[in-house]
């Protein structure tokens, strides 16, 4: 994920291109946790520290309800 020095996303990316190609129940899980991340934004972080943060890579597992 990529956030702009406000917060806010720039960008969401899925590492795994051919899974989210293949497996309809990944590809829903990913677009899911992507609508998250952009509906949860800006994020409220602190602007000094804006280097550590600007890009981070997040490893998101669904887990059956």
């Amino acid at each position: 994920m990529a956030l702009n020095s406000d917060g806010s996303v720039e960008a969401v990316e899925v590492a795994d291109h051919d899974r989210f190609a293949a497996d309809q129940r990944y590809r829903s899980a990913a677009l899911a946790a992507t609508r998250a991340f952009l509906q949860c934004g800006p994020f409220n972080l602190p602007a000094a520290s804006y280097a550590d943060w600007r890009s981070l890579s997040l490893n998101i597992t669904a887990h059956p309800a």
